[in-house]
């Protein structure tokens, strides 16, 4: 049975990545030309997005409606004055994900408004930040302000595309909130079951894929030397590839599947395990 692993391996985030004026450690700000690329490669890199609409928290009632929707908590749940805002590090500790990126969109609205307000949400993003980060599994917290160019920064063309071709950082269980395996089977490679993956080709399939599109259906993850597939419905690991470490690469030593049939049936177009592991590997563009 494939062991999963207590704590995730945690990769920080360098926001320099996306664009060299994104220096500052939680929080940062980008013109809101750029916000389509800015949510790419956030998504990109495995963090959980969440919008505040800045223009809508001109006055209490929007700033204290939009910070619960922000979490599903009731607009009962927060007080008045300071204590409006969440404890953002109890909340998000709640969850799974181990990025989060609040995008507070029209944020020059927030501070024409408001500006005590605009400071006192930043001044609790940039606490959440440290203490998260401290924490045990830890957590990266980055906030982005987005406004209108020129006041804010728009990203260089030539930053995009380096972003763009930087690899993205490593994809865990957590991430995709997988659950366990109910019947894991070992299936029995043949002699012409071969597949043998270059160091550097390992290197990018261990990175993991996640869904770019609400029509995939399925991701994958490495752990422990093995390529784990899970489908996206309801986050169940259907197939693996078991690895193991040669002199020339990593070589496919064992294919695992669920076995319960009330959970995972075998696709019609698939031979076998086997064959279901290679066309999903390919479809994925993992090896």
């Amino acid at each position: 049975m494939l062991r999963m692993s207590a704590l995730p391996t945690f990769d920080w985030f360098d926001p320099t990545i996306l664009a060299p004026s994104f220096f500052c450690r939680t929080i940062n700000a980008v013109a809101e030309d750029d916000i389509d690329y800015l949510s790419e490669e956030l998504h990109r890199h495995h963090f959980f997005l969440r919008e505040l609409p800045g223009a809508e928290m001109h006055d209490h009632h929007g700033y204290k409606l939009h910070l619960a929707r922000a979490f599903g908590l009731l607009t009962s749940k927060l007080g008045d004055g300071a204590a409006v805002i969440p404890d953002f590090a109890a909340l998000l500790r709640e969850e799974a994900p181990r990025r989060t990126a609040f995008v507070i969109r029209d944020a020059d609205r927030l501070m024409e408004a408001d500006m005590q307000r605009a400071l006192a949400l930043q001044a609790a993003l940039l606490k959440a930040g440290d203490a998260l980060a401290d924490g045990s599994p830890p957590i990266q917290l980055l906030a982005f302000l987005v406004g209108p160019a020129p006041t804010y920064r728009k990203v260089d063309a030539n930053a995009k595309e380096r972003a763009r071709r930087r690899a993205s950082v490593k994809l865990t269980a957590t991430d995709l909130e997988a659950v366990g395996w109910s019947d894991p089977r070992d299936f029995d490679l043949l002699a012409h079951h071969q597949l043998l993956l270059a160091p550097a080709a390992w290197y990018y399939a261990a990175l993991g894929r996640r869904a770019q599109s609400a029509d995939e259906r399925w991701a994958c993850y490495e752990e422990d030397d093995a390529l784990i597939f899970v489908r996206l419905e309801d986050r169940r690991p259907c197939v693996a590839g078991v690895f193991a470490r040669m002199g020339d690469g990593m070589r496919l030593v064992g294919i695992r599947y669920e076995g319960d049939e009330s959970i995972f049936r075998m696709p019609w177009e698939a031979e076998d395990p086997f064959t279901l592991f290679r066309r999903l590997c390919e479809t994925l563009r993992v090896a």
